[in-house]
């Protein structure tokens, strides 16, 4: 028990103070980007990050079907450029015993004929506790499934209110351990206009999925929403998922939901690049 209950001190020392040096250094580079003494053959090239942190009463997977089903932390960064991103997400429960880790990086396709795209791929760590009798002592310890992952979104507006969506992710399992079978997700979505409820505006996007689990699979509907807390970095976020029509086979939750209280943290910054001479 000690031992478990230092590991999680540990992760969660190790979530929040890779957060603050996040936030530290994002800070540091705003101050220095407000700089106006530059070269005047200087290049500017700009970059963005975006942190935020979510509390919330049900971990929800990057699978709508699928949940921890108890509260969560969750963490989601994206760090980079009008092309390219960086963006680790880390998910663990509310004691700090991990759940899972996910490191992202996305291309952003130059728009054509309305349409945005963006391509991506992730490696994956999905960590299940284990508990083994060890000379008649039990032993607490984590197993980690490595899953690659591909992606790939699109979006194009229909008029100035609708926006229709789609989504696909493929997942395999890497390394032993994990299944090493394909995992489908394809999704298509509507994006709509946002609703005005005095200072906080909230927004829903409602989506259908079809989901194949190595091999059984079924049909299902989706819908986030968030709610901005008036001109403030927090929001209430949420979700809910429940299957349309599934084979017997794939066992899921006759329905998924969840609500959580955010915090974002957003950051403009210039990468200033000095001409050597």
């Amino acid at each position: 028990m000690f031992f478990y209950l230092l590991f999680s001190y540990i992760c969660c020392m190790r979530l929040f103070a890779t957060i603050a040096i996040f936030t530290l250094f994002n800070i540091g580079l705003h101050a220095f980007n407000a700089t106006d003494s530059l070269q005047v053959d200087t290049v500017l090239k700009p970059w963005s990050s975006r942190h935020t942190i979510n509390l919330t009463n049900n971990g929800v997977s990057i699978v709508p079907a699928f949940s921890l089903g108890q509260p969560a932390i969750i963490y989601t960064g994206s760090m980079g450029n009008s092309k390219f991103l960086w963006q680790p997400e880390v998910r663990m429960r509310y004691d700090g015993e991990p759940w899972s880790a996910l490191l992202w990086g996305r291309y952003i396709v130059p728009t054509k004929s309305k349409w945005t795209v963006t391509t991506a791929a992730h490696y994956a760590l999905l960590f299940a506790p284990e508990e083994n009798n060890i000379d008649g002592t039990i032993v607490r310890s984590y197993d980690a499934k490595r899953y690659l992952g591909w992606q790939l979104t699109g979006s194009r507006p229909i008029n100035d209110a609708l926006t229709v969506k789609y989504f696909s992710l493929l997942a395999r399992g890497w390394f032993k351990g994990a299944p090493n079978s394909l995992v489908q997700l394809h999704s298509l979505g509507m994006g709509v206009p946002s609703v005005e409820l005095g200072r906080s505006t909230i927004t829903i996007a409602p989506q259908i999925y079809y989901l194949n689990l190595n091999g059984p699979q079924g049909l299902f509907y989706a819908a986030n929403y968030r709610l901005s807390l008036g001109k403030s970095d927090w929001s209430i976020d949420g979700m809910i998922s429940q299957p349309l029509v599934r084979e017997a086979a794939l066992e899921v939750n006759p329905i998924v939901w969840n609500i959580g209280l955010s915090y974002n943290i957003a950051q403009d910054h210039q990468k200033v690049i000095v001409p050597s001479l």
